[in-house]
């Protein structure tokens, strides 16, 4: 099993959602946020399922600032999923966690990160 891994806020907001947030330090040694997608959920989200739980200071220990995503990622994605690209090809061997279907099959066709959504953590 890969040990790292990199989340997008689908999955954070669904995990919150599901009270469920637990399971990535129980799957991962490392687990990060990247800041695009951290911002995305607690500060653009304010108010919205996932802000809350997620400004806690546990959950900001794990934000990391990501490398600038290629053009073809800004050009495809939302900030948040090509910054998880970004990050996890950097950490390799690296799962990143995305749910949005276009953002999964450009980080595996593309870029061959392995992937896993929302439902593959909650299974494992």
């Amino acid at each position: 099993m890969i040990e790292r891994a990199v989340i997008n806020a689908g999955p954070l907001v669904a995990l919150s959602l599901l009270e469920k947030l637990d399971v990535l330090p129980a799957l991962f040694t490392e687990f990060w946020i990247p800041a695009p997608v951290y911002t995305e959920v607690v500060t653009a989200g304010l108010g919205r399922p996932g802000a809350m739980d997620l400004s806690a200071p546990q959950w900001r220990a794990h934000i990391r600032q990501a490398p600038d995503p290629d053009p073809l990622l800004v050009a495809e994605l939302d900030p948040g999923e090509a910054s998880v690209i970004a990050l996890a090809r950097t950490l390799l061997p690296c799962l990143a966690i995305i749910d949005e279907r276009r953002g999964r099959r450009i980080a595996q066709q593309i870029y061959g990160l392995p992937v896993r959504g929302t439902a593959g953590l909650l299974v494992e």
